[in-house]
């Protein structure tokens, strides 16, 4: 204490420019050692931007197919010779119409034989029956030994006629679904076809997307729901749609996540294609007029999300309330107004307080 006193009175005797200097180089010791003044932290690279109401879009987004209402890949059955086809590509067609159809000259002569030999496996059998009708409780070993015979010989003569019968209904295509005829393999009259030969019918007039929607996401999904298609063939534009069916239960991805079908109707476009793959976006919340921030400047702690509101070149912490998120942007419900100064880039090397340039 006695030596500050002696060097206080020291202090006190000299000139009072010495004494103005020193309590200048003092203050100015102090501001650079607090950050203060003139000597406040700035930082470089920081890039601002004024604070504007916007319109957000949350979605949830999913992978998928392009496929008809009404779609069928037709091909026979069985091996044979082509004798009739009715129909070229670009051909209406209605349900149940006949199309094609094998050489039966064949198959119908064996239907004929084994419809014969059925009837006469079933007189069989009634003419053994009427032999020991009378004869339930005393039917000799060999009574029972020819009823059993013609038995096992009508069943077989049944079941071959079914197969004939089949291989006729095979040997002749018929259209499942109304629709155009959008492709016929090299299908020729009088050449042999395999089952790789096919015709496709397609109804150009319903075409739906199929997606296959996470079972996170599967919550935010609901019937009437809008949707924006992206296909593949069709990269710069956007189709809009609605969601029409929800499946009823999950299914296996081919990456071995658990997904549910989702079905969205599209307008009607005359370049649409079954088969065509895409990706689809489901409008889960939308907001109009709001303030929106990009969500990168968004920071957060366990007292909540700040942002760093420029004041006067000065940057501060400003806590906000958040609304709709997205991956890129967020809504701000309270804390910002339009017309604020909000830091973009440069974030992480801010503080509370720091001047930026």
């Amino acid at each position: 204490m006695k030596s500050f006193l002696l060097v206080a009175k020291k202090w006190l005797s000299f000139p009072l420019w010495i004494k103005a200097l020193s309590v200048i180089i003092i203050i100015l010791v102090l501001g650079y050692i607090l950050g203060i003044g003139p000597f406040a932290r700035q930082t470089d690279g920081v890039k601002t931007v004024e604070v504007k109401e916007a319109t957000i879009r949350q979605t949830v987004s999913a992978s998928g197919t392009l496929l008809a209402k009404q779609y069928a890949k037709l091909h026979f059955q069985t091996l044979g010779k082509l004798s009739l086809l009715k129909v070229e590509k670009g051909d209406q067609v209605s349900k149940g119409q006949t199309i094609a159809s094998l050489d039966t000259m064949s198959l119908r002569a064996t239907l004929e034989k084994e419809n014969s030999d059925l009837r006469s496996a079933e007189a069989t059998v009634a003419k053994v029956l009427d032999e020991v009708k009378g004869h339930d409780d005393d039917e000799s070993l060999e009574q029972r030994e020819d009823r059993t015979v013609a038995e096992v010989a009508r069943d077989k003569a049944y079941w071959d006629q079914q197969k004939a019968e089949k291989a006729l209904q095979d040997a002749i295509l018929k259209s499942p679904v109304s629709g155009t005829v959008v492709d016929i393999s090299s299908m020729v009259v009088g050449q042999n076809v395999t089952a790789a030969d096919t015709i496709e019918i397609v109804d150009l007039d319903g075409f739906v997307f199929r997606a296959l929607v996470d079972e996170i996401d599967y919550g935010t999904i609901k019937l009437g729901q809008k949707a924006e298609v992206f296909l593949d063939a069709f990269s710069d534009e956007i189709f809009e749609g609605e969601v029409v069916f929800i499946g009823a239960s999950m299914t296996k991805t081919t990456s071995g996540t658990t997904a549910i079908p989702v079905e969205v109707k599209l307008v009607q476009d005359a370049r649409f294609v079954h088969g065509v793959n895409g990706d689809i976006e489901f409008l889960t919340k939308e907001a109009g007029g709001v303030i929106v921030i990009p969500a990168s400047v968004v920071t957060r702690d366990e007292d909540g999300e700040f942002v760093f509101l420029v004041k006067g070149g000065i940057a501060r912490m400003q806590k906000v309330t958040l609304g709709i998120e997205t991956d890129s942007e967020v809504e701000v419900t309270d804390g910002l107004k339009t017309g604020d100064v909000i830091v973009t880039d440069g974030v992480e090397e801010l503080s509370d307080g720091q001047k930026i340039r």
